[in-house]
């Protein structure tokens, strides 16, 4: 699938149990191992520049009992990261006011 894009920029779900536990450094690690990421731009409450486009990633959501479950507060704390500047934002959220 790789050779198919240019550049693949992902985030987890709350489908994916057990990565909320890892940092995310592990999740990396693990997304490598399957071949050449040079292209593959993992993000959780992090950032990617490509090709001069701002993306933030984060997983977090309002589910629960599911992967990557953040209460209203812990989910503020984590949408305050995300820079002012970003152009494209990927979250497992609908918008707010949304559902």
């Amino acid at each position: 699938m790789r050779a198919k894009f240019e550049h693949l920029v992902v985030i987890c779900g709350n489908h994916e149990m057990g990565y909320d536990q890892l940092e995310n450094i592990q999740i990396q690690n693990m997304l490598s191992s399957a071949g050449n990421t040079s292209n593959l731009h993992f993000l959780q409450d992090s950032g990617a520049l490509v090709k001069g486009i701002k993306f933030w990633g984060s997983a977090w959501n309002r589910s629960t009992a599911m992967a990557w479950s953040a209460s209203p507060e812990l989910r503020t704390q984590k949408w305050e990261l995300i820079p002012e500047d970003t152009d494209v934002l990927l979250t497992h959220n609908p918008p707010g006011g949304h559902s």
